[in-house]
C-alpha cells in the first residue's frame, strides 16, 4: 500500500507540473486540458479548477452509466491534479521566466506530464476520468482502445475551441508525443518495480 500512496503522489505531483508548465508556454495543449481550458474561459475559472469540474463532470457521467469504472483514486486524482497545478502557478513567478522559452516549456512539461501519467498507472488505485471512460467505452462498443482515444480526443478538443479554447503547436505534439511517453515509461517503471520486488524477495529468504 506504501508503495502504490508513494507512486500516486509522486505521479500528481509530476502531471500537476507538467500541465502547468504545458499551460505556460501558452502553446496549446492536449485535447482533454483544451476542454478544460475551454470551460475556464466560459466559467472565468482558473485552469486548475476547471480540471477538476471536468474530470468531475466526466467522472460523473461515467458514474451513471458504470458505477463501477469509478474508483476512490479517479476521484482524488481529478482533485489533486487540479487543485496542484494551481499550486504549481504560483510558485512558477519565483523560479521561472513568465515570457520566453515557450519550446523549451512546452517539451519539459510533456515529458513531466507524461511521466506523471505513468506514475499513476503504474500505482493501480483506478483509472483517471479520461482513461477510463475510454475502457468503458471500448468495452461497450468492442472497439479498438486507440481508436476509442482518438475519437475522444477529436470530441474534446472540439468541445474546448468551441467554448473558445485556442490551440496550437502544443496540442499536434501533445497528440502525437504524451500517447507515446506514457506507454514508454509505464514498461521502464514496470521493469524497475519488478526488480525491487524481485530483490526484495531475495533479502527475506
Amino acid at each position: 500500500m506504501y508503495k502504490k500512496i508513494s507512486l500516486f503522489s509522486t505521479g500528481l505531483l509530476s502531471a500537476s507540473f507538467g500541465a502547468a508548465l504545458f499551460s505556460s508556454a501558452a502553446m496549446g495543449m492536449d485535447a482533454f486540458s483544451t476542454f478544460s481550458l475551454g470551460i475556464a474561459d466560459q466559467l472565468q475559472l482558473s485552469f486548475g479548477i476547471s480540471c477538476i469540474v471536468a474530470g468531475l463532470l466526466l467522472l460523473t457521467v461515467l458514474f451513471l452509466f458504470d458505477r463501477n469504472f469509478v474508483k476512490i483514486g479517479s476521484v482524488l486524482y481529478a482533485f489533486g491534479l487540479g487543485s496542484l497545478i494551481d499550486f504549481w502557478f504560483k510558485l512558477f513567478p519565483y523560479f521561472l521566466p513568465l515570457t520566453g522559452f515557450s519550446y523549451l516549456k512546452l517539451f519539459i512539461g510533456i515529458l513531466f506530464f507524461s511521466i506523471g501519467i505513468a506514475l499513476y498507472i503504474c500505482a493501480d488505485v483506478g483509472s483517471g476520468a479520461v482513461e477510463a471512460f475510454s475502457i468503458f467505452l471500448a468495452q461497450k462498443t468492442s472497439q479498438d482502445m486507440g481508436i476509442v482515444r482518438l475519437l475522444l480526443d477529436v470530441f474534446f478538443l472540439s468541445l474546448g475551441i468551441l467554448l473558445g479554447a485556442s490551440i496550437g503547436v502544443g496540442t499536434i505534439l501533445g497528440v502525437i508525443l504524451i500517447g507515446p511517453f506514457v506507454s514508454f515509461f509505464v514498461k521502464l517503471l514496470t521493469k524497475i518495480l519488478e526488480k525491487e520486488s524481485f530483490f526484495l524477495s531475495k533479502k527475506w529468504e
